[in-house]
């Protein structure tokens, strides 16, 4: 059970640092974004492999409440990713940074609900050990 709990967390962990990497966009010095159909393609390949790690997870046997919990704020950061995308995708013009703003900040809001999910985790796995 332990070696499924941690490649569980090793695939919400992976694509958590895949989102981190390609969540910030390439401007330029006018607060522009630059390569708006590699930035929507990047958020739209990380949205993918976020439902296909929940789809394995949802086919272990692992989900305790403290799991459920993490994979909540998980789904919760893939929605606010696909509403990012529609934002982009909607925008015709040129996009600025600071449009994007709100998506950011509901971004930032889920990233306490996955540190406490997680903390959670790691409480009940020391005190399982111990015990």
């Amino acid at each position: 059970m332990n070696k499924q709990y941690a490649q569980m967390l090793q695939l919400i962990g992976g694509s958590i640092i895949n989102i981190s990497k390609v969540i910030s966009p390439k401007i330029n010095k006018g607060g522009l974004v630059l390569n708006k159909q590699e930035y929507m393609d990047n958020i739209t390949e990380c949205i993918i492999s976020g439902y296909n790690t929940i789809i394995n997870i949802n086919n272990s046997k692992i989900l305790d409440s403290e799991f459920f919990i993490l994979l909540s704020a998980y789904r919760k950061l893939l929605v606010c990713l696909e509403d990012l995308l529609q934002k982009i995708e909607s925008t015709i013009t040129n996009i600025k940074i600071q449009d994007l703003s709100k998506s950011f900040s509901n971004i930032r809001e889920i990233e306490s609900d996955l540190n406490l999910a997680i903390i959670q985790i790691m409480n009940k796995k020391l005190s399982e050990n111990w015990s």
